[in-house]
């Protein structure tokens, strides 16, 4: 599906990692509350982002996939993702994908290249 993406830090190692399905409201509704999971067809296209995979090892990592994400996700309309907590239970989190969310990370992008 090619729906991942890896960060390297300047020596050329991951530091980095986020795996994402594209589905429907339905389906990523069903999947963070746990009643189905996806199948590979229901993870080909749609207007939500599941995420089923992210690891960061520094928070400036984190933070530049935070920023690529939602600059690349703007055109969807809800990004889903499960906490899990060391008591074992599990939250989905709903993220609605909105205009001011995008340009927040553009005028951060401008500030940081001034």
């Amino acid at each position: 599906r090619s729906h991942y993406m890896f960060v390297l830090d300047g020596q050329g190692k991951a530091c980095g990692f986020a795996g994402w399905a594209l589905t429907s409201f339905e389906k990523a509704e069903a999947w963070g509350e746990g009643a189905a999971p996806l199948s590979f067809q229901d993870s080909l296209a749609g207007e939500c982002v599941v995420f089923n995979a992210w690891m960061a090892e520094t928070s400036g990592a984190h933070r530049f996939m935070v920023d690529v994400i939602r600059l690349n996700m703007r055109e969807k309309k809800t990004l889903y993702f499960k906490r899990h907590y060391a008591d074992g239970s599990m939250r989905p989190v709903r993220l609605p994908v909105n205009k001011f969310v995008v340009r927040h990370v553009e005028s951060r992008r401008l500030a940081d290249l001034s």
